[in-house]
């Protein structure tokens, strides 16, 4: 192969439930956007929809009507949806979610899981990859370029694992802001919680103080139509769906709606 080229598949373009390449090949999309696309590509209701605000202009820099009512929408459908925030990805939502966790609490660390992705920024861009036995619950940098002060911010624990959550929240909960967690593991292929895990991880935060943050991006208006938190009956204090509000088709700006 020649310098420089690499063995990607190049999309042309795609429809419904199938992408196809640029050599004509076509292809089942089980990747779906990394996850967004819930209904397909090119919905003809979604399009036609877009299509029809797209005349009113693309971005207006200010609060709009529709933003009301999506947030009306959203809290008769999300259980722990009481104050929305719009943002552009699941990068920024992450971010500010981990952020209002320290304002709230006061504390600094958070606390996330191997084999979870969450986002580019720093804070979670640690063991997002299954970690070996050696390097089990150590936070890995997924990248040379992030400050190794950030490392020391960032706790990393085994997912599903009741006791070793508990050792390290109870050794740091004096300064553990948020626990961030996917609540169906959906970057490391499809693992579910076990049975009573989430309670359990919301009774910890509750006891320590600790914000918990469940990161539906993946999860949000699939595996139930107010995400896994519906589904699996546990409500987090705070929620990130991102573009899976969308179907792929990205938020212009951000804003806030009171409750």
């Amino acid at each position: 192969m020649p310098a420089g080229v690499t063995d990607s598949i190049f999309i042309s373009n795609a429809r419904g439930s199938h992408v196809l390449d640029v050599d004509g090949n076509e292809y089942i999309d089980y990747k779906l956007g990394h996850g967004p696309v819930i209904l397909g590509h090119g919905h003809p209701a979604v399009l036609d929809k877009v299509h029809q605000y797209d005349k009113r202009g693309a971005i207006y820099g200010s609060d709009t009507p529709l933003e009301v009512t999506l947030a009306e929408k959203i809290r008769s459908i999300v259980p722990s949806a009481e104050m929305i925030r719009y943002h552009i990805s699941g990068t920024e939502a992450t971010m500010h979610a981990i952020k209002i966790a320290r304002a709230c609490t006061g504390k600094e660390k958070i606390l996330k899981f191997e084999g979870q992705y969450h986002g580019i920024h720093d804070y979670v861009s640690f063991s997002t990859e299954p970690g070996t036995e050696s390097r089990r619950g150590t936070a890995q940098p997924d990248s040379i370029g992030i400050p190794k002060a950030i490392g020391k911010l960032t706790l990393v624990s085994e997912w599903n694992d009741f006791d070793v959550v508990e050792k390290t929240v109870k050794k740091h909960s004096d300064n553990i802001a948020a626990i961030i967690t996917e609540p169906i593991i959906a970057n490391a292929a499809v693992i579910p919680p076990r049975d009573s895990y989430l309670k359990f991880l919301r009774e910890l935060c509750d006891k320590n103080g600790i914000v918990l943050i469940f990161d539906e991006v993946k999860t949000g208006f699939r595996v139930a139509k107010g995400g896994a938190q519906e589904l699996l009956g546990v409500k987090p204090h705070l929620t990130t769906p991102a573009k899976s509000l969308g179907n792929s088709i990205p938020f212009r700006r951000w804003s806030g709606q009171r409750k």
